[in-house]
């Protein structure tokens, strides 16, 4: 067995099981540019700030006009918010 590889995991087999990617397949060159170029500018900081509560503003205002074209429905930016996953979701509601 590999002595890198996840616990369970075969040598030669793909993990389907655990999430893991191929680590040869991850951008890292172009992860590391794209985090060079940001870190680099003045408004830096602002990436540790939480953000809105509703989501980024541009992409709900998107996801509205997608929506209301795909789907023929007339849904309001207002109405739509971006959650970081499903049970965060469901929390939110149920509250």
């Amino acid at each position: 067995m590999e002595q890198n590889a996840p616990q369970g995991v075969v040598a030669g087999s793909i993990p389907l099981f655990a999430g893991h990617p191929a680590y040869e397949l991850l951008p890292i060159a172009a992860v590391q540019r794209t985090v060079d170029a940001v870190w680099g500018r003045p408004t830096a900081a602002q990436m540790f700030n939480y953000g809105d509560e509703q989501g980024n503003p541009r992409l709900i205002e998107f996801l509205a006009r997608r929506l209301n074209q795909s789907e023929a429905l007339n849904i309001s930016p207002d109405s739509l918010m971006i959650v970081g996953g499903s049970t965060g979701g469901v929390a939110m509601i149920v509250r």
